[in-house]
């Protein structure tokens, strides 16, 4: 699972599915970088993301590819969740007669 630093402090996001799916592809095929679709580019050699279309003042972030073994156990209880509201069918709808 590949993610981002989201602040300076300690707040790690996980990039989506497909995200992951497209990074991870990269990594294994030992790619410098990869870009996504809303033109984040990732460095996999430096460990950084930034904006490709941002020439001036382009802030980098920091990046890391973490096992969900090692996550932390709120990170694993929040996306544990996720998969769990996305993959859930919706409640029925019970008519009273």
């Amino acid at each position: 699972m590949w993610q981002w630093r989201k602040s300076s402090r300690d707040i790690w996001q996980s990039y989506s599915d497909i995200e992951n799916a497209i990074i991870e592809d990269a990594y294994h095929q030992n790619d410098k970088q990869v870009e996504l679709d809303n033109n984040i580019t990732i460095d996999l050699k430096k460990n950084i993301q930034f904006d490709s279309n941002k020439k001036k003042d382009n802030k980098s972030m920091e990046i890391r590819r973490h096992n969900n073994e090692e996550a932390s156990s709120s990170s694993f209880i929040t996306d544990r969740k996720r998969r769990s509201e996305r993959f859930c069918l919706p409640p029925k709808m019970i008519s009273k007669s």
